[in-house]
């Protein structure tokens, strides 16, 4: 037989415990969440980030492309080390050349050298010849004085100019086979005799009895030929419009680095 059950025993909820309840349930936190506009902005900046990047990345690329078409920077390791080791093999030369070159550098250098070797040392151009820091071209084509004159000008240099004995004896060296026009006249005055950057003349090396203007018109100054027997005697006056060969003159290059 069951237990009966009475009201006096059974027992119910007061309000007052239902309403804390759900005041406790009510203050529990909440999950909070961004609003949406806000996740928006953030998409569209990281996405302008992203695009900026890229382009950069392009113009970065297409610089290095362009730098590639003129060096060897794109055609990888064995490429680089052949153009090290070409390098390196012309630095190695220019050292050696200006081993070679540097005494002869010097303005104070009266050796003589070849023109070979003064074009190898970057003093003088093709064909020239070197002595005391100066630079001569002993002509192979007859011209008059003048047109003699302008051949040189059109080299950077002028007809020769005889500074002292030691050139004047250095000339005498490489003119006794011929005649050269050398930079004296008196064109313009008869008797006064100066050189072609208007200094009258100072030291004279006149052959015997000359200058003698002979018929008036021999107004143009020449050495060579017949004063191999004279000493430093080998100047003589001549007609400018004669067709003679012609001694140019210039300063030598006298950097150390005027080859590089």
């Amino acid at each position: 037989m069951e237990p009966e059950i009475t009201y006096s025993e059974l027992k119910f909820p007061s309000p007052v415990t239902q309403t804390a309840k759900k005041t406790a349930e009510c203050k529990q936190p909440q999950p909070k969440t961004l609003p949406s506009r806000l996740l928006v902005a953030l998409l569209v900046l990281t996405s302008f980030l992203l695009l900026m990047a890229l382009i950069a990345l392009i113009i970065l690329y297409s610089q290095a492309s362009k730098a590639c078409g003129t060096e060897d920077c794109c055609q990888g390791p064995a490429s680089t080390d052949q153009r090290l080791l070409k390098d390196y093999q012309h630095m190695r030369s220019n050292y050696s050349q200006l081993l070679r070159c540097a005494k002869c550098k010097n303005e104070s250098c009266v050796t003589f050298l070849d023109a070979s070797t003064a074009l190898h040392c970057g003093l003088c151009p093709d064909g020239w010849r070197i002595s005391g820091g100066r630079c001569y071209l002993f002509s192979t084509e007859p011209l008059s004085w003048e047109e003699s004159r302008n051949r040189c000008l059109a080299q950077q240099a002028d007809l020769l100019i005889v500074g002292d004995k030691d050139e004047q004896s250095y000339i005498n060296n490489h003119v006794c086979a011929t005649v050269y026009w050398i930079g004296l006249t008196d064109r313009e005055n008869e008797g006064e005799w100066k050189w072609v950057n208007g200094s009258v003349v100072s030291l004279k090396f006149w052959l015997d009895r000359q200058p003698d203007n002979a018929n008036g018109a021999e107004d143009c100054a020449t050495a060579g030929q017949a004063g191999c027997n004279q000493m430093l005697k080998s100047w003589n006056d001549d007609h400018c419009d004669k067709p003679f060969r012609y001694i140019c003159e210039k300063e030598a290059e006298t950097s150390l680095f005027g080859m590089f």
